[in-house]
């Protein structure tokens, strides 16, 4: 059975954030990022880069945060920890099927230019 988040392993604070677009001083629409909510998760730093499954490498993964369930959250989203931005590789995986946490795999930097 898959572990669970508890009030005791989600130590993290963490900031999700949706893609939106602002208008700078031209009056150009740029895209940039707001802050959605922030939410206490699990931090777990991957090791190793290099990642293999079934035989074929996988991207890198840097680290996976575990949030309780929220449906609105896709990979269209970033998080926010430690000041860095981390870039949600897939959508996130419902852990145990029963919608109680969220498994976000993250990579950390920006992506699209964002």
């Amino acid at each position: 059975m898959p572990r669970q988040v508890t009030p005791s392993t989600m130590r993290t604070q963490i900031t999700l954030q949706t893609p939106t677009t602002t208008e700078n001083t031209r009056g150009e629409l740029v895209p940039s990022w707001a802050d959605l909510v922030t939410v206490y998760a699990e931090a777990t730093p991957v090791r190793s880069r290099d990642t293999f499954a079934a035989g074929k490498e996988q991207l890198p993964v840097d680290v996976i945060f575990r949030i309780r369930w929220r449906a609105s959250i896709t990979a269209a989203h970033r998080v926010m920890w430690r000041s860095e931005p981390y870039s949600i590789h897939g959508e996130p995986v419902d852990v145990d099927g029963r919608r109680t946490t969220l498994e976000l795999s993250c990579i950390r930097g920006v992506r699209d230019g964002r």
